[in-house]
């Protein structure tokens, strides 16, 4: 079996848009990324991969074993006040609160 993220890794790791995304390019963001979440699910590697994305090197990036950056940090034991406001921590939290808002 081959993992959910081996045809199009690229959905595991985008990023909001920057600036002011438009309301449709929030659409699109929202739905990939609870779509590679949802995927995840299925995956016959999500308990490594949730693993692998605890990593210091992964935690704040991508979408691992099912969890969004932010709730690795918060599996971590970090909040959003433990970033200053504009790093990619304290987005990764505001990220989390969009996707599921």
């Amino acid at each position: 079996m081959k993992a959910a993220c081996e045809d199009n890794p690229d959905v595991w790791f985008t990023e909001l848009p920057q600036g002011r995304p438009s309301a449709e390019s929030k659409k699109r963001y929202i739905r990939d990324t609870k779509g590679a979440v949802s995927a995840c699910y299925d995956c016959p590697a999500m308990i490594p991969c949730g693993e692998l994305g605890m990593e210091p090197d992964n935690i704040m990036w991508g979408i691992w074993g099912g969890m969004l950056p932010a709730e690795r940090m918060t599996k971590a034991g970090l909040t959003k006040k433990d970033f200053k406001w504009g790093s990619p921590g304290y987005n990764a939290f505001k990220l989390l609160e969009l996707v599921y808002a």
